[in-house]
């Protein structure tokens, strides 16, 4: 028997089709129907309730008879089945867990293959960057643009057209963003979100929008205040005249020396 196959042929298993022959239904179906019409057509009364129950005691153990010979002929029948079944469970587990070996392997195998494949074409991403002049990019960005380049089908040549086509794309953002007021703050932002630079341009204008908004708060609400001092010696002059403005609605802030 060879180690890479299971011996298994079309004779490995083989079975009959069984039969179960109930011989006296035909007479056992007209002597229930013939008591069923019986007891229909007789009214239980106080004069035959007696026979009555034992008329249904007696058919309770027929039909208890034979439902007990029904379950008996299951489980019988079901047992060479059942150990079939087993048989095949106990094979199945056995394949299966030399599977989980192998696809455990492969997985390992193909893992360490993509990590390869990444390191290639980091390399080449850094040849590529390092012709440009302080390119804010990283590889991580790259790939998140590009995650199908580790694809087995697609070749080194292939990722490294997709480099240069992607860092033209970035450097025109680049170039773009630096003749923007507020370039800093946007290139900034642009490196962050993983060099989107309409989002960057969007997100930078909202928050100096609002800072812009909050300053401008800040402002109006110190051109409404007006700031006077005034020196009183008296403890009961000071306490009057804070009656004073606390009666006529006058805020002011006490300042101890």
């Amino acid at each position: 028997m060879a180690n890479n196959e299971i011996s298994l042929t079309d004779k490995s298993v083989t079975y009959q089709i069984g039969q179960i022959s109930f011989n006296d239904f035909d007479n056992v179906m007209a002597s229930a129907k013939n008591l069923a019409s019986h007891i229909n057509s007789v009214e239980v009364t106080p004069e035959n309730i007696q026979q009555s129950k034992k008329l249904r005691a007696s058919i309770n153990r027929q039909v208890k008879f034979l439902n007990e010979q029904r379950i008996k002929i299951k489980h019988e029948w079901q047992a060479p089945y059942k150990d079939f079944d087993d048989k095949v469970k106990k094979i199945t587990q056995v394949a299966d867990d030399a599977n989980d070996t192998i696809n455990q392997q492969v997985k390992s195998l193909e893992q360490q293959e993509r990590q390869a494949k990444q390191n290639k074409i980091s390399k080449l991403f850094d040849e590529h960057k390092s012709m440009y002049n302080k390119f804010p990019l990283y590889f991580e960005d790259f790939m998140v643009d590009n995650p199908k380049l580790l694809n087995k089908a697609t070749t080194l040549d292939k990722a490294e057209d997709t480099i240069a086509e992607w860092m033209m794309l970035k450097q025109t953002d680049i170039t773009a963003i630096q003749s923007l007021p507020d370039n800093v703050a946007i290139m900034a932002e642009y490196v962050r979100n993983g060099a989107n630079m309409a989002d960057a341009i969007s997100t930078v204008q909202d928050r100096l929008s609002r800072e812009k908004a909050i300053a401008s708060r800040r402002v109006t609400a110190n051109s409404d205040m007006y700031i006077a001092s005034y020196t009183i010696r008296n403890k009961k002059d000071a306490k009057m005249l804070e009656m004073f403005m606390t009666e006529n609605n006058i805020k002011f802030e006490k300042v101890e020396k």
